[in-house]
């Protein structure tokens, strides 16, 4: 969710681009690119390119990665260039061998994001690490995320060369990860037919100052 908020992927799902797979054995890659605004008088230009591919070793282990690749741009009104990209490679442990009524998984990675407004001549490096911790058991499951890392929204309360702040059109994941981040995640997630699913889900998030709140959400999702 660094790079793709859950409530992103279900307000835009449309991919107007191109996407692009490969698999072969135990390996899988995949690259996506999303054209979301064309140049224009009051209209930006942007687009984000997605990579993501694993490499199963066994059937304890993964290793992948993923990444997107942001280009936020200007218009006619609101000249200027914002880069964001992010890379995360990661080790996946699946202990479904092990354990076959539960399957739970383990997830451990890094990141880096290369982020610079190229107006101001302003350019940062971020880093940051997860651990990511997933069980599930029929129609139930758990997931619980801690990070540590850099402000990964450095840009967010800035503003473009019109005076409007960046905020959600130039970071389209969670806004949480800046400093200790940890999230707890309890839900009820039936498939109720080939292309029909049921969500029922809360969660509840911290940092290092304590308790930040709850979410609550209830999801019924068509694949058309």
């Amino acid at each position: 969710e660094l790079m793709l908020s859950e409530e992103t992927c279900q307000s835009d799902f449309n991919l107007e681009g191109t996407l692009l797979k490969f698999r072969e054995g135990g390996f899988f890659a995949e690259l996506g690119l999303d054209w979301m605004g064309k140049y224009g008088y009051d209209t930006k230009e942007r687009f984000q390119i997605f990579a993501a591919g694993s490499w199963r070793l066994g059937e304890l282990l993964t290793l992948g990665w993923c990444g997107s690749f942001y280009h936020y741009a200007g218009s006619t009104l609101a000249p200027g260039v914002v880069d964001n990209h992010i890379i995360q490679p990661y080790a996946l442990f699946d202990f479904s061998s092990i354990l076959p009524t539960i399957r739970i998984q383990l997830r451990a990675s890094a990141f880096y994001s290369y982020q610079k407004d190229r107006v101001r001549e302003d350019m940062r490096h971020l880093r940051g690490y997860e651990m990511e911790l997933q069980a599930k058991w029929k129609s139930l499951y758990f997931l619980g995320s801690a990070s540590l890392s850099d402000n990964m929204l450095p840009f967010y309360d800035k503003c473009d060369t019109s005076g409007k702040p960046y905020g959600d059109l130039l970071y389209r994941g969670s806004k949480f990860y800046c400093g200790f981040y940890d999230r707890l995640e309890f839900g009820w997630a039936p498939r109720l037919s080939r292309r029909t699913s049921l969500k029922l889900s809360a969660r509840v998030h911290y940092n290092l100052n304590g308790y930040l709140g709850t979410e609550q959400r209830f999801s019924l999702l068509f694949l058309l």
